[in-house]
């Protein structure tokens, strides 16, 4: 492989070379069919890599675009149009600071520079729009409320983005310890109520997948680990918040892990909850009273 200039970037923590390199591959691809500029085209890739590897990134990162770019292999004879969707695969998330509100528009903006280096066609670039646009309005259509499955790029696009939601319980587990981990600056009882407030949306609709294919494989686990981890959010915004209204509770931390960086977080007054602390860990949230 041939790659100007080495922009390929830098190599995430916990990456894999090849999974780096075929992520290289696909978006070589993507954009070699608008252009031939390969400096650019390397650029670029190296500006989308230097994106998805900022430290703040636990979830949000190359791993989550790596997984998408699957997906969209796995169902690209599905795909209308196939090169839209990789487009926003590549740039849902190219601004993603948790700290803001306008992470999708940004996001847009990046495209859209991009597409004006790339000559793309006005309406693949309003296609792709739509499409990030879309992450930030519930990942909804108004086909999620019916039984009739139109399967239209943008379904599969946000059930790419969603897939994880349909996992194993372990994975699902670690997903949301992941989300917690990028919204460190939160205070827990904030967080958990927000978080419970947003997942709930996902369970409340009539599907959460807006495919037929991710309905029939992935939306029965998708409500369990979505609702499992709304009653769990629940409960311990609810502990907290008597935690917090007692005036009694003691912070202990205490390390129960190989890592003294993996710990838990002890909350002592009329009830007990054990909560994950906000550094990498691998240990089980729960709370008991």
């Amino acid at each position: 492989m041939e790659v100007v200039g080495d922009k390929r970037g830098k190599r995430e923590r916990g990456f894999t070379d090849l999974k780096q390199e075929m992520i290289w591959i696909e978006w070589q691809t993507l954009a070699g069919a608008y252009s031939d500029d390969k400096l650019m085209i390397g650029e670029w890739f190296h500006d989308i890599i230097a994106q998805y590897t900022q430290p703040h990134r636990k979830y949000h990162n190359l791993e989550h675009i790596y997984q998408m770019i699957l997906n969209h292999k796995h169902f690209v004879q599905e795909l209308t149009y196939p090169k839209t969707v990789l487009f926003a695969v590549f740039f849902h998330d190219y601004e993603y600071d948790p700290k803001r509100g306008d992470n999708e528009e940004k996001s847009v903006e990046a495209f859209e520079r991009c597409a004006e280096d790339l000559n793309l066609e006005s309406d693949l670039i309003r296609d792709v729009s739509d499409m990030i646009c879309a992450t930030s309005s519930g990942h909804y259509t108004e086909e999620h409320e019916s039984a009739t499955d139109r399967s239209r790029d943008i379904h599969y696009f946000l059930d790419f983005d969603l897939a994880i939601l349909g996992s194993n319980p372990v994975e699902y587990t670690l997903y949301a310890r992941k989300i917690r981990q990028e919204y460190q600056h939160v205070p827990e009882q904030e967080f958990c109520e927000r978080r419970a407030k947003i997942m709930s949306k996902f369970i409340d609709r009539k599907f959460v997948f807006g495919t037929r294919e991710f309905r029939q494989f992935a939306e029965e686990n998708a409500r369990k680990n979505v609702t499992s981890e709304v009653q769990m959010l629940r409960g311990r915004a609810e502990h907290l918040g008597k935690c917090e209204g007692s005036g009694e509770c003691v912070h202990v931390f205490v390390c129960q892990c190989v890592s003294v960086s993996q710990c838990v977080r002890v909350f002592v007054c009329q009830c007990v909850c054990v909560s994950v602390c906000l550094c990498i860990c691998p240990c089980v949230s729960f709370c008991f009273s």
